[in-house]
């Protein structure tokens, strides 16, 4: 079990100095905004800020710091993977390096991160940041962390069954105890990893503050869950849980798994913006809100009116 009170917190003021200490050279960082600066010491948090917003940057950033911290750091992993399906880390971690690796993979990939952050942010933008709590789960890179500090959230706490990064913290989600109570949650593809889906979904509800929300992102399948089983898909797939085709199929497992504590409030676009064109993602993404005062039936059909578009400049 992981104290609650252990978990680390990431920060605006936090990344920076973690790119001081490892010595992060700001002449080997691509980015549209020119850089200033020779040393990240010569960088206050609202420019740091400003310089997150730059998509080119943040993968830049994400890169330079994993090539540091591989220097002093291995890659560390959950001693038990008991609450997921076999072959998790492994297939998370071929994913993670093969994203590294392949530019072209961390273009299609980055853009289904920034959708993600960008609705949740949108969700609760009205909210005081300075006390706001956002859970992030299963990350796998820092990009998700950049990209969500570029959103404006200021205190995350990621988690994931592995990493190589200081600022994500090695645990399984149904390993956590104490005072755990999120204003949000971001969990992108997640759930088919999971042995019980159901359960980590009403855990979640349990953490999350009366207003606050799930974001959501899910491959989309043509296939039903018999046949996804059978097919060679991934690793994984014979192995998977649940399968959704659907934005109405996530949002009725969603409901179901909350004992209707969640409702549906966004759906993302199809596309996404990579910077320079668009592109058919293939994915579902949703953001459901924690009823404050009563439980709620469904609201499929009603949110039409709250679709976000995504092309945004951050």
């Amino acid at each position: 079990m992981v104290k609650a009170n252990l978990l680390k917190t990431v920060s605006l003021e936090s990344m920076i100095s973690s790119n001081i200490e490892l010595g992060i050279n700001p002449s080997n960082l691509e980015s549209k905004i020119p850089l200033w600066f020779d040393t990240f010491d010569k960088v206050n948090v609202d420019q740091f800020k400003i310089l997150l917003k730059d998509k080119l940057f943040r993968d830049s950033l994400t890169c330079e710091r994993l090539m540091e911290l591989k220097k002093i750091r291995e890659v560390l992993c959950v001693s038990n993977a008991e609450n997921n399906v076999p072959n998790t880390i492994s297939k998370n971690l071929k994913v993670f390096q093969n994203s590294i690796a392949d530019k072209e993979e961390r273009r299609r990939i980055n853009p289904r991160v920034d959708m993600m952050n960008m609705m949740s942010y949108a969700a609760t933008c009205n909210l005081p940041k300075d006390r706001y709590r956002l859970l992030m789960i299963g990350p796998r890179s820092e990009y998700e962390i950049l990209s969500a500090l570029a959103y404006g959230f200021k205190n995350i706490i990621a988690i994931d069954l592995f990493s190589y990064s200081p600022f994500i913290n090695v645990c399984d989600l149904h390993d956590l105890e104490g005072e755990l109570f999120f204003n949000g949650v971001i969990m992108g593809y997640v759930l088919p990893y999971l042995s019980e889906p159901k359960q980590a979904i009403t855990e979640i509800t349990s953490m999350l503050q009366p207003g606050g929300t799930l974001t959501i992102g899910s491959t989309r399948t043509t296939s039903t869950l018999e046949d996804w089983n059978k097919s060679n898909m991934s690793e994984v797939a014979k192995y998977t849980k649940v399968v959704f085709s659907t934005e109405d199929e996530l949002t009725n497992f969603i409901e179901e798994s909350s004992n209707n504590a969640l409702y549906e409030i966004s759906r993302g676009t199809l596309t996404a913006n990579t910077g320079t064109e668009l592109y058919w993602t293939g994915m579902i993404t949703c953001t459901y809100q924690k009823e404050s005062n009563q439980k709620m039936t469904s609201r499929k059909g009603a949110q039409v009116a709250h679709r976000l578009d995504n092309n945004s400049k951050i």
